[in-house]
């Protein structure tokens, strides 16, 4: 799976990502489309998983408080039981493992997923 990234909302990436947010959440689970985009979507890191080519899952990072928050994680319903989104956030806990600030709330993110993924 390739996996990339933007912090652009202008971007391809994230129009993707948002596309995959909107058929997780808004179609499937009734999120109001008005809760599922937010003002934190600037300046968010948004990732993308691709296979083949296609987008299949998604996780939204915020910088806060000198934290990474890992959000928005959603895999499009027929990609899921791949462990998609698990290597999505794999490569967040690897890009903070190089910034020493945000290191111990990943983690804990860390150690908390190896139990759930």
């Amino acid at each position: 799976m390739e996996i990339k990234e933007t912090t652009d909302i202008t971007s391809p990436i994230f129009d993707d990502a948002f596309q995959i947010r909107m058929a997780v959440f808004v179609q499937e689970q009734h999120v109001p489309e008005d809760l599922e985009r937010d003002h934190h979507e600037r300046g968010a890191h948004h990732f993308v998983g691709y296979v083949d080519g296609k987008p299949v899952a998604t996780v939204r990072v915020r910088e806060h408080l000198e934290e990474w928050r890992i959000q928005r994680v959603a895999t499009l319903k027929d990609n899921r039981k791949h462990g998609y989104a698990g290597q999505i956030i794999e490569a967040i806990v690897a890009q903070a493992r190089q910034q020493d600030s945000i290191k111990k709330s990943c983690f804990r993110w860390a150690n908390y997923s190896n139990r759930i993924l």
